[in-house]
């Protein structure tokens, strides 16, 4: 391994190549450039304009997250408006939803910045409850980790959320709206917790970023910034020195007979085409673009694919499949003041019952309804306008959003491959899915729904109306990690066991998914990933 760290090519056009300019790629790209390290960063996407995006907004019907962002040829894309024009292709009982921006600063320009860690069962699932797979190290080898990655992203908080802390969040929460504070009063009298959520948010001013404002358009964009994402390392490592090769799609990953990796091909949108050469790469292209690389670097001496000895690459897809629920409360919150995460609780994240179903995060979401209730106002009034006038301003007041984030195990039927058949607009094979919810879920959501209506009876709201097909977009586990190279891609510290200088970030690593969201984990793990890149190349 060190050896092949060490050759001593004269030709290297870095001393890492990061694919992927998201949370992972722009994270490790900064702390190697912090460490002297030469680093190169190759984006499909483009790069994205604050203001630009922010003017689009007000002039796009659309009301996806992904609409605001360029949908290019060369990195396309699924958007939630237009599913004709999904990038992959499903299969199986249940149509996965792969909404993810590729561009430079990734999908983190237009999410909610909710950043809970994991809680300490999550890295022991098969130890403690005999369900799952553990990780290949305990949550107390991450927390340190976990310190810092907040103190990058700028978390805010006030509570642990399940999770034991060693040291106190960077920020204090930004003010919580009026419907928080009534709702969790209310609940906290039959011994329901409502806190605030961990946020990678500015409560006041830091870094650089401004304190949030409560523009309430957290999930499109933040427009002044104060909402944490990745462009903000994105541009600290080009400072540093960083090349940024922005539109520049990896293509290929090339190895020699001893399972080096000595290249990695790239082609841009005018058709022009280059190889880049390392002694180190670091692949975070999400859960579904990394094995898209991997599977299509097949060669006659790998056909299977990079990384693909076990042939579990693409397996083991998670996700957190769902619900939500509305419901008009009998008393006004005035919901959507402020950023759009509302108050959840962390009392079903951990606990025995996860030896029979899964665990579940309860939370609300501050959404303005005045829209949805504009429309059931026109249906109930017609051309009445004082009668519309009045349910909308008494609905608008009083409905209220709960969801439910729904832990899912690893299974392999779940599963990423390609069709070398078909290529989409990049020129690359079109990405398949196979995807399904095992009855563990399905009990755990179940679990999830009674609660959520136990918790609107107690607040003597109206019966919940509940979607129970609803997406957290947060792909994860296709590249997984653990010890046994038979079993799993890689190590606890992302390299590949088939390429000792080849190394995997993002979700794509998750062994179990718990129920938070990824984004604070993908960058603890980034975080550790990058000190063992270093470390490795200074032997």
């Amino acid at each position: 391994m060190v050896e092949d760290m060490q050759r001593a090519e004269t030709d290297m056009d870095a001393d890492v190549i990061v694919v992927g300019a998201g949370a992972a790629g722009a994270l490790a790209a900064y702390g190697l450039a912090q460490r002297g390290v030469k680093v190169i960063v190759l984006e499909a996407g483009p790069r994205f304009s604050r203001a630009e995006t922010v003017a689009k907004q007000r002039q796009i019907w659309e009301q996806d997250n992904s609409a605001l962002y360029p949908n290019t040829a060369l990195a396309p894309r699924t958007s939630p408006s237009r599913e004709h024009e999904s990038h992959i292709d499903n299969h199986g009982p249940v149509k996965f939803s792969a909404h993810y921006l590729r561009g430079v600063g990734g999908t983190t320009w237009h999410w909610q910045a909710v950043t809970p860690r994991f809680v300490p069962a999550d890295f022991e699932l098969k130890s403690r409850y005999g369900v799952g797979i553990d990780w290949p190290f305990g949550y107390d080898v991450l927390e340190p980790y976990y310190n810092r990655a907040e103190q990058e992203l700028g978390v805010a908080g006030v509570g642990d959320f399940g999770a034991p802390r060693s040291q106190p969040y960077q920020q204090p929460p930004v003010r919580a709206s009026y419907a928080d504070t009534e709702i969790a009063r209310r609940l906290a009298e039959f011994g329901q917790d409502f806190e605030a959520r961990p946020t990678a948010r500015n409560g006041t001013q830091s870094d650089e970023r401004p304190a949030c404002v409560g523009h309430h358009n957290c999930s499109n964009i933040c427009p002044i910034g104060a909402q944490y994402a990745a462009i903000v390392h994105v541009q600290k490592a080009e400072a540093l020195g960083v090349q940024i090769l922005e539109e520049t799609l990896a293509t290929r990953l090339e190895s020699d007979a001893d399972g080096h990796i000595t290249g990695v091909l790239w082609r841009r949108a005018d058709g022009t085409t280059g190889r880049l050469r390392s002694r180190a790469y670091f692949v975070a292209a999400n859960a579904l673009e990394t094995v898209r690389l991997c599977l299509a670097s097949a060669s006659e001496t790998r056909p299977q694919g990079i990384a693909n000895s076990s042939g579990m690459v693409g397996l083991r897809l998670m996700d957190h499949y769902n619900m939500a629920a509305r419901f008009n409360l009998p008393f006004p919150v005035y919901p959507g003041r402020g950023p759009l995460t509302g108050f959840a609780t962390a009392q079903w994240r951990d606990g025995s019952f996860r030896k029979d179903h899964a665990a579940f995060l309860l939370g609300f979401e501050n959404i303005d309804m005045v829209s949805e209730v504009a429309t059931q106002a026109l249906q109930m009034h017609g051309a009445d306008p004082q009668a519309v006038d009045a349910t909308i301003r008494d609905l608008a007041a009083r409905r209220v959003e709960m969801n439910a984030i729904v832990e899912q195990l690893p299974d392999p039927s779940n599963r990423v491959w390609l069709d070398h058949a078909h290529k989409d607009s990049s020129g690359m094979p079109r990405i398949q899915v196979h995807y399904g919810i095992d009855e563990y879920a399905q009990r755990g959501r179940k679990a999830a729904r009674k609660q959520i209506e136990q918790t609107a009876a107690q607040l003597g709201a109206s019966p919940p109306e509940i979607r129970e097909t609803f997406f957290a977009v947060h792909a994860a586990g296709t590249m997984m990690m653990g010890q046994d190279k038979r079993q799993f891609v890689t190590d606890g510290f992302g390299r590949c066991h088939d390429h000792s200088n080849l190394f995997i970030g993002g979700a794509a690593l998750f062994p179990a998914n718990s129920t938070a969201n990824p984004t604070l984990t993908i960058a603890a793990l980034a975080l550790r990933t990058e000190a063992a890149i270093a470390a490795q190349l200074a032997q």
